[in-house]
């Protein structure tokens, strides 16, 4: 199955984590925004032009692998078991699988998405970057995933959820023990007065929150071992 992300070279660190913890055999393709040398905070120019390249490159997958199912995921990811097995299975019988956004949130966050790639999804993902390039032109910080729920609920695609496995920390707190992958969003839209730490220290300290709840060694413990 292949896997689709992309990365700024201000996200090195990110990369590897990704890599080093991903447990399946993915046919991984990521895609280098070289242009993007900062790290900025969701919604701000560099992350909306990372955001547009992704959702581009997801338009081309489908195009280019018609009949299969692959995964468009965000870079943030930490594995801790395989999903190919999870990912197939959220896909009987449907055109796309996401990730649950939030404890009693109704709504897809993008993070972690499979997409059967057919023609239904073609037209919905070509129909979604157009009405995201109209929606920047009026709002520079226009929220693509607010625009990407709206679809879904208008669409006949046959979608669903991931389970609770593909987590995240708004969907409650600790983290089930039987998660296989964890997506660090959550980080602050912009900064906030008095404190300098930057997203990519926002991603770390999520990391290691989660996995000392399991447990486990922090990113630090692991690299001194």
């Amino acid at each position: 199955m292949k896997l689709f992300t992309v990365y700024s070279p201000t996200f090195e660190v990110i990369k590897q984590i990704f890599l080093s913890s991903m447990q399946d055999d993915y046919d991984v393709h990521m895609t280098c925004l070289e242009d993007i040398q900062e790290v900025g905070f969701i919604l701000d120019a560099a992350h909306q032009q990372s955001m547009m390249t992704r959702h581009r490159i997801a338009l081309d997958a489908i195009n280019q692998n018609m009949g299969e199912i692959v995964l468009v995921t965000d870079l943030d990811l930490l594995f801790f078991g395989k999903t190919q097995p999870m990912v197939e299975e959220a896909m009987q019988g449907r055109d796309m699988a996401v990730q649950l956004n939030g404890s009693g949130l109704m709504d897809a966050c993008l993070g972690f998405t499979a997409i059967r790639c057919n023609e239904v999804t073609r037209v919905f993902w070509e129909t979604f970057i157009d009405r995201y390039i109209d929606q920047l032109q009026d709002n520079p910080r226009a929220f693509d995933q607010d625009l990407f729920n709206t679809m879904l609920q208008e669409s006949d695609l046959r979608w669903g959820f991931f389970p609770s496995q593909v987590y995240h920390t708004q969907h409650g707190w600790p983290p089930p023990e039987d998660l296989l992958v964890y997506h660090a969003t959550g980080v602050p839209i912009s900064a906030v007065e008095g404190d300098t730490r930057t997203p990519l220290d926002h991603k770390i300290m999520l990391y290691n929150s989660v996995l000392k709840a399991l447990g486990m060694p922090t990113l630090e413990e692991n690299l001194r071992a």
